[in-house]
């Protein structure tokens, strides 16, 4: 005897995620619902069924409904239902934003905020190899007088189950060194048989300060700049044996343009000024 189908139920599927939702309102008569998917299949007396799978990938579906008078009703027909699940979120990581690039004479160090989901930093100095760190700051020791470009990304940890993560854009900082000193250079051949160079700083109520200076490389002395800026100085050398015994260059000022090197290329008399004489480069 061929027994009447039951009604079909309505299937609506609601993709959230990898997860698909079907739901429909009951059926008048049913007792429950068959979902099958490939090979599986779940009997279930809800009027919802929820199937986890693989992120942007399509489904298919058959719903039945089941009677609850088998004498009476047979299984109603298949209801086909296809879906896709969504595409797996990707998450792409803040930039770092460095609060902070100093210099404090060679010393350079560059801080930055910590960037969620970020397992460590990619760091790149100019057009150095870059490294990759855990930390939020990074010291080296640089030149004087040279521009630095600090570049962070941040990496991310491994991706979860619902979540993919991706590399930042760079945060990028510059700083520039400071060079502390001002040199003299010695070209001229009697000032670099001096046993003693000094610089001789001019007070502001009268006399002078003096600073011995140590040859800092061939012929090359230095002193520090703040000892000098905004006052007036000159350079002095002299030796205890042979002639000439000593000079003077004439009276100078810190440039303004940021030249920190003076080259004496010729030797004076001791007391002329006009003879006297410092070249600055």
């Amino acid at each position: 005897i061929n027994k009447p189908a039951i009604a079909a139920p309505v299937v609506t599927a609601t993709p959230s995620k990898n997860t698909i939702t079907l739901s429909w309102p009951a059926v008048e008569g049913a007792e429950k619902y068959r979902v099958e998917h490939g090979t599986s299949s779940a009997t279930i007396p809800a009027c919802s069924y929820p199937f986890k799978g693989e992120y942007n990938t399509p489904y298919t579906f058959l719903v039945y409904a089941i009677p609850a008078d088998t004498a009476k009703y047979s299984e109603s027909v298949a209801v086909v239902v296809e879906a896709t699940t969504e595409a797996k979120p990707v998450v792409k990581l803040d930039k770092p934003i460095v609060v902070e690039a100093k210099a404090e004479g060679k010393l350079v160090t560059a801080t930055w905020d910590a960037v969620n989901y970020a397992a460590k930093y990619r760091v790149s100095v100019n057009d150095a190899e870059p490294f990759e760190q855990t930390e939020t700051t990074y010291k080296f020791t640089g030149e004087y007088a040279k521009k630095y470009t600090i570049s962070v990304v941040a990496l991310p940890i491994a991706n979860t189950e619902d979540t993919d993560y991706t590399a930042s854009d760079p945060g990028v900082a510059e700083v520039t060194t400071v060079d502390p000193y001002i040199y003299l250079k010695l070209e001229d051949e009697t000032w670099k048989s001096f046993t003693t160079v000094q610089v001789r700083i001019l007070k502001n109520w009268g006399g002078e300060d003096t600073v011995e200076l140590k040859e800092f490389g061939n012929d090359l002395y230095r002193v520090e700049k703040s000892l000098l800026e905004g006052k007036r100085f000159y350079f002095y050398g002299s030796r205890r044996n042979g002639y000439p015994r000593t000079d003077q260059t004439d009276y100078l000022t810190v440039p303004t343009n940021g030249d920190n090197l003076y080259t004496i290329t010729e030797y004076g008399r001791q007391g002329n000024e006009e003879d006297n004489w410092s070249k600055q480069n």
